[in-house]
């Protein structure tokens, strides 16, 4: 339980600091100026939630950088994204149900902005989301840009959340060509998914095919192989006046091999940044330690403590890598399980007599097959498909063991190799 609180604690940590620091992201982008000519060069793209108000713009990666607003430029293009600028009314009532009112009228006022392009071609569909209005889409009709439209309201008890879906009867008139369309755009909603799905099937009624359709992300996934050394360190504290004697043996450390397969899956958010990192492998660790005690010509005790144990291990990272770097730092979780037993045994005897008196050889851990469980902090450079990580963990070492706690401390050097 203390594991996951701390876990928790770090992660809420991680994110605040992360999502303080701004830091920039230029991608290969393109503008048109309001001269109509095309420049290529580079955008600071933060796969914006909301439709931004302006952009920084560098034609080389080394140059300065100019700011452009909606009224700057005719549209810019960056990644799979296309936004336009353009003159449009915004319906600004609140959509929360707590500041409804029963006014249906539409709240409107006008602007300059850049629109999101969702899809182009003979119907296009394009969408506004600002910081003081929910999502407004538009249909492009000549060389303007309509508003669909929709607001929530109370009736007039106050009562019932009600819905002015004033965008079906305009697509309706917008899309007449397909008379197969009425069924269908009556069940469509105000919601990007809905209304692209109502645009496809428009186009699929015509047989054709869109110049463009904005492509929604989706998360990647990277298998690949990874190996490495582990360097482990055990300590041994009891909790009770019977087992104190192991308090007083130390246990050396252990430098094994490790190697196993990983699975990565990027997040689509912040340009792919965020990553949900695990990877299963096997583990070995190999300690031994022993403790005399000597009183002469009564007992010469020597307890002797050898354990060496394989363990299959998954793990679990959220991961971040920060912007123009191959800086990639990870925070999570393991928990592994013993597959087979090298070593594992305690003894206690009495040396002064020849031969040595055995007052005690059991097995050290009698239950290998509880699980371990631990956390994880690491730290990776990526270069292409290759990385180089160091990972730190701490867990509760070998569990189930009777008034011994056992913390444990390795440190991994990982290569990994990504197969796609």
């Amino acid at each position: 339980m203390k594991l996951i609180k701390t876990l928790a604690f770090f992660t809420s940590y991680l994110f605040m600091v992360l999502n303080a620091v701004a830091q920039e992201n230029y991608v290969e982008a393109s503008i048109t100026t309001l001269q109509g000519e095309n420049l290529n060069g580079w955008i600071d793209y933060r796969d914006w939630q909301q439709s931004p108000s302006k952009i920084d713009f560098k034609e080389t990666l080394e140059g300065n950088e100019k700011e452009y607003y909606p009224v700057d430029i005719l549209e810019f293009s960056v990644g799979e994204a296309i936004y336009k600028s353009a003159v449009i009314e915004i319906e600004q009532s609140s959509r929360k149900i707590e500041n409804l009112d029963a006014n249906k009228d539409l709240k409107l006022s006008k602007d300059t902005v850049f629109l999101e392009t969702l899809i182009e071609g003979e119907v296009e569909l394009y969408a506004y989301d600002g910081k003081n209005s929910g999502i407004n889409f538009y249909i492009k009709e000549d060389e303007s840009y309509t508003l669909l439209q929709y607001k929530k309201y109370m009736d007039d008890n106050a009562s019932k959340v009600k819905e002015f879906k004033g965008y079906i009867y305009q697509l309706l008139q917008y899309m007449e060509k397909c008379s197969e369309m009425q069924t269908n755009l009556t069940k469509t909603v105000y919601t990007k998914v809905s209304l692209k799905k109502a645009f496809k099937n428009y186009y699929r009624c015509i047989d054709a095919l869109p110049d463009f359709e904005r492509k929604g992300n989706k998360i990647a996934l990277k298998l690949g192989v990874v190996g490495g050394i582990n360097y482990t360190s055990m300590s041994l504290i009891s909790n009770s006046q019977k087992h104190i004697v192991f308090d007083d043996i130390k246990l050396s450390n252990s430098v094994d091999a490790t190697y196993g397969v990983n699975l990565e899956a990027f997040l689509p958010i912040n340009q792919g940044k965020w990553s949900i990192y695990s990877d299963l492998i096997l583990t070995n660790y190999s300690m031994n330690g022993s403790f005399e005690k000597f009183s002469q010509n009564v007992f010469h005790e020597v307890h002797e403590l050898n354990i060496a144990l394989r363990h299959l291990k998954l793990s679990h990272l959220l991961r971040y890598q920060f912007a123009k770097t191959p800086l990639v730092i990870g925070l999570g979780i393991s928990h592994a399980s013993v597959v087979s037993e090298v070593e594992n045994y305690y003894s206690y005897k009495d040396v002064i007599f020849d031969p040595p008196v055995v007052f005690e050889e059991r097995e050290f851990v009698t239950n290998p097959n509880v699980r371990e469980f631990g956390l994880l902090l690491s730290v990776e450079v990526r270069l292409w498909r290759l990385g180089l990580e160091a990972r730190y963990e701490k867990s509760d070492g070998i569990p189930d063991l009777i008034s011994i706690t056992t913390p444990t401390n390795r440190l991994y050097l990982l290569a990994k190799f990504r197969l796609n």
